[in-house]
This record gives C-alpha cells, sequence and structure tokens, in this order.
C-alpha cells in the first residue's frame, strides 16, 4: 500500500504494531481451551452426587475464553487483528472471567437481610451490570473508536465489489440496479 502512495492501517503488516498475528493466532485456541473448560465444567456437574466447586470455576473460565476467542476471530482481517481492539478483548474476557469467578467466591452476600444495590442483591446487580452491561459497552465503544482506522479502505471495498461481481456473473445473474 505505501508503494501506492497510502498509509498502511493499523493491525496489518507493516504497520509498526507488534503483536497482531499473535493476537490472530490466539482466537481459535482460546475457543477450542473455552469450550473444553465449560464442558468439562458441564459434564462434572451432570455426574451423579454433588458437583465439585471446581466446576463452576471452570465454566466461569470457559465463558471467558470463549468470549475473547470468539471476539478475536470476528475481528481478524487478512490474518491480523488491530492491537488495540485486540487488548479491549483480552480483557473483556479477564473482567467476564474474574467477575463470575468473584460471584461464585463472595462469602454470605446472599442473606435476606444483605444491603441492596440500585434494588437488587448485590450479586445480581454485579452480574447485571459489572459482567453484562459492562462489556456490552466496551466493546461497540472500543469498535467504534477503531472503526476508522481498522474498517475496510476503499481498495479493500472496490476488490470486495469486484469480488461479488465475478460471483453472480458465474451464477448468471444480473448486476443489481
Amino acid at each position: 500500500m505505501r508503494e501506492l502512495g497510502g498509509s498502511i492501517p493499523p493491525g496489518m503488516p507493516g504497520s509498526g504494531e507488534r503483536g497482531d498475528s499473535f493476537f490472530a493466532r490466539l482466537g481459535l485456541p482460546l475457543v477450542a481451551l473455552g469450550t473444553a473448560s465449560a464442558g468439562s465444567g458441564y459434564l462434572a456437574a451432570l455426574l451423579p452426587g454433588q458437583a465439585p466447586i471446581w466446576t463452576a470455576y471452570a465454566l466461569a473460565a470457559g465463558i471467558g475464553g470463549l468470549l475473547t476467542g470468539l471476539l478475536l476471530l470476528g475481528a481478524r482481517r487478512k490474518g491480523f487483528v488491530p492491537q488495540r481492539l485486540a487488548w479491549v478483548f483480552v480483557a473483556t474476557g479477564v473482567w467476564v472471567a474474574g467477575g463470575l469467578m468473584l460471584l461464585l467466591a463472595l462469602p454470605g452476600v446472599d442473606r435476606p437481610d444483605a444491603p441492596l444495590f440500585l434494588g437488587l442483591p448485590r450479586r445480581a446487580a454485579f452480574l447485571l451490570l459489572g459482567v453484562g452491561l459492562a462489556p456490552g459497552l466496551v466493546i461497540p465503544l472500543a469498535y467504534g473508536l477503531a472503526f476508522d482506522r481498522d474498517t475496510l479502505s476503499e481498495d479493500d471495498l472496490h476488490e470486495l465489489r469486484e469480488a461479488a461481481r465475478r460471483v453472480r456473473e458465474a451464477a448468471g445473474e444480473r448486476p443489481p440496479q
């Protein structure tokens, strides 16, 4: 792209950012490990007798790993993930897994006389606001801030339109008006 007088977008080879391909390669193993962790937690909980305490923690860790892995896979473009987004995704996965584990570890917050937060028991409030709402606000904000720098360039859009045109022609369809 530099030869054509354009700049190299962040997250692409030669952009000067480090670690981009590492995060792109990390997505699939995180999905596999997250699935294995959550699956082992479910499997152990379904066995006869009392479920071991680790099953809930394995599920929490699996959820964090799956979330991070799927976000990294979804943001992958030409084998690279923009580094700024990758760090947001990793932090979000750690936040969610850590928050779920913290909720599991907190003692005595479910007493009937426990103080409420925003009209909810503290665990429910943290689950809804900290584990649910916070990532739901952070990730779209990160995408929005990175949109201009990390989305498809005009050249990429032209290449995509040409590929779509070739597919339509091969299928014998008329181009849209």
